[in-house]
């Protein structure tokens, strides 16, 4: 009975590190091509024979998801594991009439729309299905439309009065108020943490209406100044834990508020936390209003540019704003998605 016994507890260990192969591809099937190589990032890369190991990792499939690794298995050719559909592209079920616009998603990405079905599909890297009803809208999907509890820059609803507007966000090379306004209403939920934030600093950048905007309850700028849209200095700040002083750089000033905002609440430390970024930033990010405009007005757009860049189906169109996800930044926080 003793080995017996023993034999059974090695079993349960293993379990705890192993795990079925099931989520590579389908019936554990080994990969097609091993040696084939995917493209993880820009400058990131490995084989599908890595892949398809790691999805035996038990820790590793609770850190990423079964659908992050079926995803990358159909990129290898797997065959198709069949029942998957977390979400889509277009909200009426419809097929994507355009695959063959670009959408600019980060800094060192410019996908097809044709890329986005089986993306979609899985939901590899946790999204959510607001944001590839997003990307559905810009691929042709006409009926696409935020929820009714999307969250607006402008608090009363209204369109930024400033929509041309360029916003300098890491990741959106040539991004408007219009372009941030219509992706926040995909992807946050109104009167969550993250919309209050976006809305106190993106909106109030984006010219909405004060009277009806919240205030940032850790502003950078005070005494009549104004946050400007400069790279930030680099900057430093414990984190909600108290544990580590977390560096920052190649942020821009707009950014650097809304983490400032997060870490507010995230932090038992957040009075004293924002005291000091307003020490670090406030020297470079804030202007009078005439100075502010002065800094951009070489950099706001015609309408008719931006309606060029809309209706160019060839063209590039800057649409994901990685920034939204302040978790990665504050540690604490997790944004709040829709569908």
């Amino acid at each position: 009975m003793k080995p017996f016994g023993l034999s059974v507890l090695f079993l349960a260990l293993l379990g705890l590190v192993t795990a079925q192969n099931d989520c590579f591809c389908p019936g554990g099937a080994a990969a097609p091509d091993p040696e084939k190589v995917i493209q993880l990032s820009g400058s990131t890369s490995t084989t599908c024979g890595k892949l398809q190991e790691e999805a035996t990792k038990r820790y590793l499939l609770d850190a990423h998801g079964c659908n992050f690794y079926r995803y990358y298995g159909q990129l290898c050719g797997c065959g198709d594991p069949g029942g998957y559909q977390v979400c889509g592209l277009c909200q009426d079920g419809e097929e994507l009439p355009d695959t063959t616009t670009l959408v600019e998603k980060t800094a060192f990405s410019v996908d097809s729309c044709q890329q986005y079905p089986l993306e979609a599909k899985f939901d590899p890297f946790k999204q959510g299905c607001g944001y590839y009803y997003y990307l559905g809208s810009l691929c042709g999907c006409s009926n696409n439309q935020p929820p009714e509890t999307a969250c607006t820059l402008c608090a009363d609803g209204s369109a930024p009065p400033l929509e041309t507007r360029q916003v300098r966000l890491p990741g959106v090379e040539s991004g408007t108020c219009q372009y941030v306004n219509e992706y926040t209403q995909y992807i946050l939920r109104q009167d969550s943490r993250e919309c209050i934030a976006n809305q106190a600093t993106l909106g109030k950048f984006c010219g909405c209406p004060e009277a009806a905007q919240p205030v940032s309850d850790c502003p950078i700028c005070i005494g009549g100044l104004v946050l400007s849209n400069e790279p930030a200095p680099k900057f430093s700040y414990l984190s909600p834990n108290g544990e580590t002083t977390i560096h920052q750089s190649e942020r821009t000033c707009l950014e650097a508020e809304m983490i400032a905002h997060e870490l507010y609440y995230a932090s038992q430390w957040g009075n004293q936390i924002c005291t000091d970024l307003r020490q670090q930033l406030a020297s470079a990010c804030c202007k009078t209003p005439a100075e502010l405009q002065a800094s951009i007005s070489a950099a706001v757009a015609t309408t008719t540019e931006g309606a060029e860049a809309t209706n160019n189906s060839s063209g590039t169109r800057s649409g994901m704003f990685s920034w939204f996800v302040l978790a990665t930044v504050v540690g604490v926080w997790q944004t709040i998605r829709l569908g």
